[in-house]
């Protein structure tokens, strides 16, 4: 994976039909106990936060 071309966009508050047009409501619920792990994402990820918070960061090469 290239690092210089990972990239973490943040919509805040998506309309009701952008979530739509994502099929959000599809998605699979994943809950976690806070936690730091090392994470790679070979390809596009999304995500949405329903509750809590998350700090990601992507470390220095």
């Amino acid at each position: 994976m290239n690092n210089k071309s990972m990239e973490i966009l943040i919509e805040k508050n998506p309309t009701q039909q952008r979530l739509k047009e994502l099929g959000v409501s599809h998605w699979p619920i994943w809950e976690k106990d806070v936690s730091k792990f090392d994470w790679q994402y070979p390809e596009k990820e999304s995500c949405y936060l329903l509750e809590g918070e998350a700090i990601i960061y992507h470390p220095s090469p």
